[in-house]
């Protein structure tokens, strides 16, 4: 505010710095102002400089996370969405294998029903001939048998296999117990499978959590650093904008200190030559009064009388 009001005295005239020895005086405390301002200016400038490079950086690295988040969150989605479908290929297997269950105890009732009707007259029954034989055919592996009892033995296993060919060969032959047969080993298969597919859904799903357990903590850091960076944007830019605000008023004062010291050595350059004028007056005034005397004078002096206007 001081240096407009004196801006403006100075231009309008209104200021005139007497005695002379007080211009140069002046000239040299504002050319030392102005170099002060325009040392800040530059230092400013280049704070603006370093500031601008300081936010495109900022700005390109923020670019590069949000494209490598959007990356991320493009394989996070397309493993959320495999989880999805392994989760339904899970639910469907297990509802598959509970039905083919509940369908294998079933058909396997029935199948032991028609092996019962079909064995209805053997003696024991199947599964006890075949134990029963299990047992001799052990005992006479194993144990050193005399002649007699080496033949006994043998008689026994060999009318134990004949009986359990004939009732096996009976239950092989019917129909119904054949596709029963085939119905249980095909419900046995569809479980198989089911088992399979569920086994092999919950170590890709364990797979994919392995996976995202690493993903997660990468996306967390890229947007914290995406965070941060930006708080860092926000402060230079802040920054900024008060140092181009201060440029724009050092620019100022200096255009203000230019206009100054240019007027003040107009008007000191303009004194100088008042000065020299009335130096050269007053010597030809002299120089004059001394012709008019009648004493002869020189032709430095004729000089100086031609510079003045006297002749």
């Amino acid at each position: 505010m001081a240096l407009r009001l004196y801006k403006s005295l100075i231009l309008k005239g209104s200021f005139n710095p007497e005695p002379p020895p007080v211009v140069p005086m002046l000239l040299d405390e504002l050319r030392k102002k102005r170099e002060q301002y325009k040392i800040e200016l530059e230092e400013r400038i280049k704070v603006l400089e370093d500031l601008k490079q300081s936010i495109e950086k900022n700005v390109q690295r923020r670019g590069e996370i949000r494209k490598e988040i959007d990356e991320l969150l493009g394989r996070i989605r397309t493993l959320l969405a495999e989880k999805e479908k392994l989760r339904s290929t899970i639910s469907e297997a297990r509802a598959r294998k509970d039905n083919a269950l509940k369908e294998l105890s079933e058909a396997r009732e029935a199948l032991r029903r028609r092996e019962k009707e079909l064995l209805r007259d053997v003696r024991p029954d199947l599964p006890q001939l075949k134990r029963k034989l299990r047992r001799l055919e052990f005992v006479y592996q194993t144990r050193p048998l005399t002649p007699e009892k080496d033949k006994e033995y043998m008689e026994k296993i060999l009318s134990l296999r004949a009986e359990i060919e004939e009732a096996e060969a009976r239950i092989e032959g019917d129909p119904e117990y054949q596709r029963l047969r085939e119905r249980v080993d095909e419900l046995s298969r569809v479980i198989d499978e089911a088992n399979s597919a569920i086994k092999e859904a919950i170590k890709r799903l364990n797979e994919i959590d392995d996976i995202l357990n690493e993903l997660f903590p990468q996306l967390d850091r890229l947007r914290q650093e995406s965070d941060l960076l930006f708080r860092e944007f926000r402060t230079m830019k802040e920054e900024q904008r008060r140092t181009s605000y201060r440029v724009r008023e050092l620019e100022k004062t200096l255009r203000d200190y230019d206009q100054i010291i240019t007027e003040l050595e107009r008007r000191q350059r303009s004194r100088r030559r008042s000065e020299v004028r009335e130096d050269l007056r007053k010597k030809a005034q002299e120089i004059y009064n001394k012709f008019l005397q009648g004493k002869p004078i020189s032709e430095e002096e004729l000089m100086i009388l031609r510079r003045a206007g006297f002749i």
